[in-house]
């Protein structure tokens, strides 16, 4: 009985060992076909086995033995050492699974890979024993360098201008925030800005705007060396660091750049930027201290250009226009001289009328930024048109206001679609609110283009006329002016002569 007892245990020890040993074979097979790296190791390092991702990942081949008694830490680039140590060291104190981020060097290339590790736990049975006491790690290596990759990708991104691909504010703040020490001496700092670039955007649109910043990149890149920074930090400004480069070097540079955007025209203005500059050449110099400089030698020399090109880029836009629509000019030429002669006729003193022939004459300036499609449209607008074209006096206004000699041209001309009655436009404004000029030059623009037909509607005599201003007296019109006017328009030897006024 006792040997039959003994016979059936040791059966049932070599089917038990049998059992593990088929497991056994499964297993391996799948350990060696995981696509994820899979490494043993004792807690000094020395590797016990290794699946063939991880052979593949170190350089080893698909032989998963070639790894077999060298150092995980062969694999493992200086820098990663302490972290792996840091983490197999938690693992043996706490017994909990840990990971971190490092880097192998493979055959060809770094490989960045998470570390998922615990201790190994073993059997009596398993020839993965401890040696000489030494705890096993068992560690799980994922590939994550195209996710390495996509990440520096969108760091980059975010370090660069969407526009115009150049570097951005948040590049800049941390060059700023961080440069020091002497590696980069003499660091030169130029500070531009692009002339007229609001105005631009007023006049012609933020597409124009948009084209004379990709302009002014294209060519500042093109001219680069490769220790140049140029980054745009803020709508028109850009800041270039000139990193082991002297004044004299970068003068040479922005000059170049300088003399290729001349010749470049945007809608019949001429591209161009103001700039300064300044150099740091010692460590203890602060850079924030050096971009202060360079900063106020640019805002020096643009101060000193700023109002001959701001009257030099109105004249430009109201060329442009005249060019792109002969309609509009015309119909300008005639608001200049009517008002100008409706202002005499009221005993306006010279000066006054003056200004009123000026402003007849720029009136329609706004009109520029509207597309070619609606401005010469013959036939009536249709609502969404009808708002673009609402806009003008609005955008005529911001470009008028970029000099304080016309500041007062651009509030008369903000108001002069302003109705008596209140309902026009852009405010809603109603009767004394309205200046005087507004609702002159609002006459005279109505009468000439009921004279002359616009958008679709024809041409009127000036009885007809007469007629119509009549009916939207107090509506739309200055009761008193237009009576005025009215009775003007009746006396035989009103005098309307032909004048151009020169902005």
């Amino acid at each position: 009985m006792f040997i039959k007892e003994r016979y059936i245990v040791e059966q049932k020890d070599d089917l038990k060992a049998s059992e593990w040993a088929v497991k056994e074979g499964g297993y391996k097979q799948i350990f060696d076909g995981a696509p994820i790296g899979y490494v043993i190791y004792e807690e000094d390092g020395r590797i016990i086995t290794a699946n063939r991702a991880f052979g593949r990942m170190v350089g080893a081949g698909e032989n998963s033995t070639e790894s077999e008694s060298k150092n995980f830490f062969d694999y493992i680039l200086p820098e990663y050492e302490d972290v792996m140590w840091e983490m197999i060291h938690r693992i043996l104190c706490y017994g909990e699974t840990d990971a971190a981020d490092i880097e192998l060097q493979g055959e060809c290339r770094t490989i960045a890979v998470t570390v998922t590790s615990r201790k190994y736990q073993e059997r009596a049975e398993d020839n993965w024993k401890k040696r000489g006491g030494k705890a096993v790690i068992w560690s799980a290596l994922t590939d994550t360098s195209g996710l390495k990759r996509k990440q520096m990708e969108i760091m980059e991104l975010s370090r660069r201008d969407a526009l115009t691909g150049m570097y951005n504010r948040h590049f800049y703040d941390d060059f700023v925030q961080n440069q020091n020490g002497d590696s980069e001496l003499p660091l030169t700092v130029a500070m531009i800005d692009i002339d007229g670039l609001k105005m631009i955007n007023d006049s012609l649109g933020h597409s124009f705007g948009d084209r004379a910043i990709i302009k002014v990149s294209r060519v500042l890149k093109k001219f680069a060396s490769p220790n140049y920074l140029i980054i745009r930090t803020g709508g028109d400004e850009i800041v270039i660091f000139f990193r082991k480069t002297l004044l004299e070097e970068a003068q040479i540079y922005l000059n170049k750049v300088q003399e290729e955007i001349k010749s470049c025209i945007l809608g019949g203005l001429p591209v161009s930027f103001s700039w300064g500059y300044a150099v740091k050449k010692e460590p203890e110099e602060s850079l924030v201290t050096i971009i202060s400089a360079a900063e106020d030698m640019m805002y020096s020399r643009k101060l000193l250009h700023s109002t001959g090109k701001k009257y030099e880029t109105i004249d430009l836009i109201l060329k442009t226009l005249f060019d792109r629509n002969s309609k509009i000019y015309r119909h300008s030429q005639r608001v200049s001289r009517l008002a100008g002669a409706f202002g005499q006729y009221l005993g306006w003193e010279q000066e006054k009328i003056h200004f009123l022939r000026q402003l007849g004459y720029v009136h329609d300036i706004g009109m520029a930024s509207i597309s070619d499609e609606i401005l010469n449209k013959k036939e009536l607008l249709n609502e969404e048109e009808k708002k673009e074209i609402r806009r003008h006096s609005e955008t005529g206004y911001r470009i008028l206001r970029s000099m304080p000699e016309t500041h007062e041209m651009a509030r008369v001309l903000l108001f002069h679609h302003e109705n008596w009655d209140g309902s026009g436009y852009p405010y809603g404004i109603q009767g004394q609110e309205i200046p005087l000029e507004s609702r002159l030059l609002m006459l005279v623009d109505a009468y000439d283009r009921m004279k002359y037909g616009y958008y679709g509607k024809a041409a009127e005599n000036d009885k007809a006329i007469i007629s119509e201003l009549e009916r939207w007296s107090g509506r739309q019109f200055d009761p008193w002016l237009e009576r005025q006017f009215v009775k003007w328009m009746e006396e035989p030897s009103k005098d309307t002569k032909d004048y151009l006024p020169l902005f």
